[in-house]
């Protein structure tokens, strides 16, 4: 506790707050200076001498009276002007430090631009699309509602597809931290089959073998939903992942989050199929040529300087377009 038995203490502690309050501020919308100087006001002393010299009718009070009540004044101003001070530097103090918890309202959400592989706009993108839903129609009368195609390639430059086939009241996931595609039904597993059909094919497109298999069987997140699974693991099931294109004919979710939609944009339905892709010898640009010297031994204008604009095109048909013929033609 300080000591102020001694006026000048009082001014001085006044002058203080004063230049604390003036030196911080972000203090002074909360305290103008009307209340500095009132502040400044009562703890002078000045209040009570005029106050006291009324109250003992108009005559001069002895100097002892007027010491004791200015310091009890000053001490009661004192301690209300510093509660005040107290209390508004500990509500700005909460306010910043309930700052941070705004800012998870603002994390960002798992989208399909950070995965490994290639998204497709449409299952003629996929290699061997057809091949792998027409062994899928072997034992089906029709395409399911919902389904993922995936093509991949092995090290040794064999070639995975994959079709990935969900019930109709499937919630469709990727799990993002270990790269899987999952999905939680309630319909009975033994009575839906298989939930993949994939081929294999080496490197020049000839077909090695085929099969189906059953899901991987995990918990549910989802109580409402009595069956859930794992339909495709990168890096387990088919090739590598940065090979993989993958078409997604479904609603797709954050497994981790589900209420984080991450399906693809699809394409307009009755776009044209791209026909044809071209491909230039070298990268197209303005003004293009080529300098050199012909050589041609025995011939007049051999070792002259020669300029041509010749440049070498390759025009090939898309996987899209062959596979929409070979099916106009099945």
């Amino acid at each position: 506790m300080k000591n102020y038995d001694n006026p000048k203490m009082f001014r001085d502690e006044a002058d203080s707050l004063e230049r604390f309050v003036l030196s911080h501020q972000f203090l002074k919308p909360y305290l103008d200076s009307y209340n500095i100087h009132m502040a400044k006001y009562f703890l002078s002393g000045e209040y009570e001498c005029r106050k006291c010299t009324t109250a003992w009718g108009g005559a001069s009070a002895p100097s002892s009276f007027f010491y004791e009540r200015r310091k009890q004044h000053m001490k009661t101003k004192l301690r209300r002007f510093t509660a005040v001070l107290s209390a508004m530097l500990c509500m700005i103090c909460c306010v910043l430090s309930a700052v941070p918890a705004f800012a998870d309202d603002t994390e960002s959400k798992n989208n399909l631009s950070n995965v490994k592989w290639e998204t497709v706009s449409s299952g003629f993108g996929v290699p061997f699309s057809s091949n792998v839903m027409s062994y899928y129609k072997e034992s089906h009368t029709e395409l399911p509602k919902n389904y993922i195609l995936i093509y991949s390639k092995y090290s040794n430059g064999n070639q995975n597809i994959s079709f990935l086939c969900f019930p109709d009241d499937s919630v469709v996931g990727y799990y993002f931290p270990d790269n899987q595609f999952r999905f939680m039904s309630n319909t009975d597993a033994n009575s839906f089959g298989s939930y993949r059909y994939y081929i294999d094919f080496d490197s020049s497109g000839k077909q090695l073998y085929r099969s189906s298999a059953d899901r991987f069987r995990i918990d549910s997140p989802d109580s409402s939903y009595r069956d859930a699974g794992i339909s495709y693991h990168f890096g387990v099931d088919g090739g590598a992942i940065e090979t993989a294109k993958v078409y997604i004919h479904c609603k797709l979710y954050d497994w981790s989050d589900l209420e984080n939609e991450i399906t693809p944009s699809l394409p307009d339905p009755i776009a044209p199929i791209v026909p044809f892709s071209v491909q230039y010898s070298r990268k197209l640009t303005t003004g293009m040529s080529r300098s050199g010297t012909l050589s041609a031994p025995g011939a007049k204008n051999d070792g002259e300087p020669i300029t041509n604009n010749n440049i070498d095109v390759t025009v090939k048909l898309t996987d899209e377009y062959k596979q929409a013929m070979q099916k106009a033609l099945d």
